[in-house]
């Protein structure tokens, strides 16, 4: 299964790297890699079953970000001047930790990952970035003692669903550590909501999370010996 997404992984960054060849002089392409912290709000959570009562409540999930598989944010993006297209892919992880008693084991481990498309500004020493995209999720749960087979789905029948979208608000500050080589600490805010199967059901699934990032990443392109945060200044 791991095999599986990190071939996936290279065929994203392969068609990524494809397209962001910097076209114009005044263009930069970035490359970052992040992690860090999650804190998950409470949020609804709605399971229902074929022939019995609907299982309705506020859920409360943790994260365990640096148990494997980790938790990470990869990212490309093509600036000209001081805004950006970028794409974004965050492999999250939520586990329900108010279980009710019909509950035995609910969570999205292998990834409630989200796949965003995004556009990037630069204000300042500041960066903001607006996201929207989709949820590729790989549910597990046994609910009412029915355990959910972890198979099917659309990649490769390892059980991951198209399952529903995202939305992402990010601040964050770069700082170049080495030629090219630059620190990226960001703030993020995300909503998602996804609908995955369960045994004989599915589940609705909200969450709304707060994100705390640091990373490294590498820059192409006309600003490299720049700090990341001003226009490259060109000669008469």
């Amino acid at each position: 299964m791991k095999k599986n997404i990190s071939r996936l992984l290279i065929y994203l960054v392969s068609l990524c790297l494809c397209f962001s060849i910097p076209r114009y002089s005044h263009s930069q392409v970035k490359i970052e890699l992040l992690s860090g912290f999650i804190y998950n709000f409470k949020t609804p959570l709605n399971i229902q079953q074929d022939g019995s009562p609907d299982i309705k409540f506020n859920a409360k999930y943790y994260s365990e970000p640096f148990a494997l598989p980790p938790y990470y944010d990869i990212r490309f993006s093509k600036w000209r001047n001081n805004r950006a297209w970028g794409i974004q892919f965050t492999h999250q992880k939520i586990f329900l930790e108010n279980k009710p008693p019909e509950v035995q084991r609910f969570s999205i481990s292998h990834g409630l990952n989200e796949l965003f498309i995004l556009r990037m500004f630069k204000k300042d020493q500041l960066l903001y970035h607006l996201g929207a995209g989709l949820i590729l999720a790989h549910p597990e749960s046994t609910i009412r003692n029915k355990e959910f087979s972890e198979t099917g789905g659309i990649y490769l029948d390892k059980g991951y669903y198209l399952s529903g979208v995202c939305l992402s608000g990010t601040a964050g500050y770069n700082k170049t550590v080495y030629k090219n080589l630059f620190l990226s600490l960001e703030a993020r805010i995300t909503g998602a909501w996804a609908r995955v199967p369960v045994y004989n059901g599915h589940a609705s699934v909200t969450n709304l999370a707060f994100h705390g990032l640091l990373g490294l990443g590498w820059a192409f392109g006309a600003e490299k010996n720049q700090d990341l945060t001003t226009r490259l200044k060109v000669k008469p």
